[in-house]
């Protein structure tokens, strides 16, 4: 299955198909050149070759590539979409980061733009080849101008020239789909600015309640290490307490064990009694390991049970 993307953008409104202006004027014309030196300047033949085969020519080269180009415009969105998907698919799928979500989508547009811009930049060079200037900036008779200025004959002078045409009409195409690309990336680029907020609040708020809580915990864990490497030391100096806090006179030997045995069930007591205390407060955790859970798992529990961190923290 293909990636759809981790964002649904509104639609694009599409400029609408408008036929292209050659020149200042709408281009045509053909009569305005018949007063020009450049064609007094050649043989009545080849004006009257020009005047009859070309302007047909020129009109239908024109049409072709005003046809092409107005289906292309209308498959925008269906095209570029597909080149997205494509690029996407090349890159790590989707993550639960939506700013690693948008960053992507953000970085295949600007990466598509740059190739298009510079398949674009190819495209008009060739597109100016012929005039050495803009090709729609000159009316459509200027091509019997640089014809009959030229040494070629009209028929390679109309092959360059509609390389040219054919060139323009790319570069226009390519264009729209850059501006699509454009569009696109001013809508993403806020959503993507907004998530990079709420990331940095939400980082705030662990970083707060990371300091919160390892001010919590770490006091407990260091007092048990402490405890457990004394443990030695601190159960006989609850013993030499309790022992003291008994009022039985030792006269025998038999005195001393009794005595002891006396103080250390009455430790040993007082120990359960402090252990079912703790494992009935664990018993409303059920399944859970406090000493190998982590402040990750902390904040997820909360969020996942809906629970209120600060009353969950206590």
């Amino acid at each position: 299955m293909s990636d759809p993307g981790p964002i649904d953008l509104p639609p694009l409104v599409i400029n609408p198909y408008e036929k292209q202006v050659f020149g200042p004027t709408n281009g045509g014309g053909y009569e305005d050149f018949s007063k020009s030196q450049e064609w007094l300047r050649i043989g009545s033949a080849i004006r009257n070759d020009l005047i009859t085969r070309f302007p047909p020519l020129l009109n239908q080269a024109i049409n072709l590539q005003e046809t092409e180009y107005s289906g292309k415009l209308q498959s925008i969105t269906g095209r570029v979409e597909g080149v997205l998907a494509t690029a996407r698919s090349a890159r790590a799928p989707n993550s639960a980061d939506a700013v690693q979500n948008l960053s992507r989508e953000v970085s295949i547009r600007e990466v598509l733009i740059d190739q298009k811009t510079a398949k674009a930049q190819a495209q008009k060079n060739v597109a100016d080849s012929f005039y050495h200037a803009d090709f729609f900036s000159r009316p459509v008779f200027d091509f019997f101008k640089y014809s009959a200025s030229r040494l070629s004959s009209p028929d390679e002078n109309y092959r360059k020239w509609q390389i040219s045409l054919e060139a323009a009409y790319r570069t226009k195409l390519i264009n729209n789909e850059i501006s699509y690309l454009n569009n696109q990336l001013a809508q993403i680029k806020p959503l993507l600015e907004r998530e990079k907020a709420k990331q940095t609040s939400e980082w705030a708020t662990i970083a707060a309640w990371a300091q919160r809580y390892n001010a919590r915990k770490y006091p407990i864990v260091n007092q048990y290490n402490l405890n457990k490497a004394n443990v030695e030391q601190n159960v006989q100096s609850r013993l030499d307490v309790a022992s003291a806090d008994i009022p039985t006179i030792v006269v025998t030997p038999a005195d001393w064990v009794n005595k002891s045995i006396q103080v250390v069930t009455q430790l040993l007591s007082q120990e359960r009694n402090e252990l079912a205390a703790q494992n009935a407060i664990l018993a409303g955790y059920p399944g859970l390991d406090f000493k190998n859970r982590d402040l990750k798992a902390f904040l997820e529990r909360s969020r996942d049970n809906h629970l209120d961190p600060e009353v969950a923290f206590e």
